[in-house]
């Protein structure tokens, strides 16, 4: 009996061993593309994660697409109101309002609970030009909107009002990116440079070797530090009154494309590349993901989001949507 007794232990052990490793491992990558999912485009231009947990997609070539509870809802010409398919920006205001830029169809405000749209036009606005770039809402609730014809516009629900280079410090006609900081201030990165805009003054950002007078294509502050992705210069760093510059030529980063950026939980800075993945800074280390290393299929990324589980959605060229967290995915 004793034996019989041991021998059930031991088998039983044994049962518990061998499905530990089962229950410890968590897959690091989730991919969500047109072959192995109902997602309608692999190309996914800029993520939205919302307060309630939802995520927002805008493709090139699909519209809106809303990933909730691992199903994909899409919002196209076809079916709904949205001016363009090809999706570059989304915010959200104070009242759980869905901002779109599109690009050639102007903006659009939709509202999922009423299912209803209101479309801001160069027909019905005072828009100038269709191509959205960059949507920021501030803190009173104003749209903060970056074009790619007649540079910024500030919209209260009310009242427009165009920053260019007749009435501003904005340099050119397209604003890729704006920022808006806890403090307030407005970020704009431009073909030409960094400056900022605190609702009194303008400030222009510059330095000896001209490397921050070149487009800039995404912004991160935190606190005091104000992270810089440029389109073809790298990254830069400016810190009260010291700046740092990266680039594939003096440094780690893998590449001088640097289309997003945004920190996780933990304060760590994490850079979507185009062309060599994404790239998590910790310190004054560079530690790269991408198609080399790791399963991330595609290392032409557009945006990338993180939520409040550290796990990372990116928007790729030609992957769809892919979910990543090095330490595992958190569901």
């Amino acid at each position: 009996m004793v034996l019989k007794k041991n021998i059930k232990l031991l088998v039983f052990i044994a049962i518990i061993c061998s499905f530990q490793p089962l229950i410890a491992q968590s897959s690091i990558v989730i991919k969500y593309n047109t072959s192995n999912s109902k997602i309608p485009s692999n190309v996914i231009k800029t993520i939205l994660l919302d307060k309630k947990g939802k995520v927002w997609l805008g493709s090139r070539d699909a519209g809106l697409i809303l990933f909730e509870n691992n199903s994909f809802s899409v919002f196209d010409t076809n079916n709904s109101s949205i001016p363009n398919n090809n999706v570059y920006t989304l915010a959200k205001d104070s009242i759980n309002n869905l901002w779109i830029g599109t690009f050639g169809g102007g903006v659009a405000k939709f509202s999922k609970k009423k299912e209803s749209w209101t479309i801001y036009n160069s027909f019905n606005s005072s828009l100038k030009y269709n191509w959205i770039y960059s949507i920021a809402i501030d803190e009173q609730n104003n749209k903060w909107i970056g074009t790619g014809g007649s540079g910024l516009f500030k919209y209260n629900d009310t009242i427009w009002v165009n920053f260019n280079e007749l009435n501003s410090k904005i340099p050119t006609y397209k604003v890729p990116t704006v920022f808006i900081d806890k403090k307030n201030t407005k970020w704009i990165g431009t073909l030409r440079g960094l400056l900022n805009y605190d609702d009194k003054e303008w400030k222009w950002f510059n330095n000896d070797t001209n490397v921050l007078e070149v487009s800039i294509y995404s912004i991160l502050v935190q606190q005091s530090t104000i992270w810089i992705g440029f389109k073809k210069r790298g990254l830069g760093k400016l810190e009260k009154k010291k700046y740092s510059y990266y680039s594939v030529e003096n440094s780690d980063l893998p590449s001088n494309s640097v289309y997003s950026l945004t920190e996780d939980n933990i304060g760590n800075v994490w850079i979507g590349t185009f062309g060599k993945g994404i790239v998590k800074v910790k310190g004054d280390e560079f530690i790269i993901y991408n198609k080399s290393n790791s399963e991330i299929t595609d290392d032409f990324i557009f945006d990338i989001k993180i939520d409040s589980n550290n796990n990372k959605y990116l928007g790729t060229y030609q992957s769809g949507l892919i979910v990543f967290n090095e330490s595992g995915i958190v569901e």
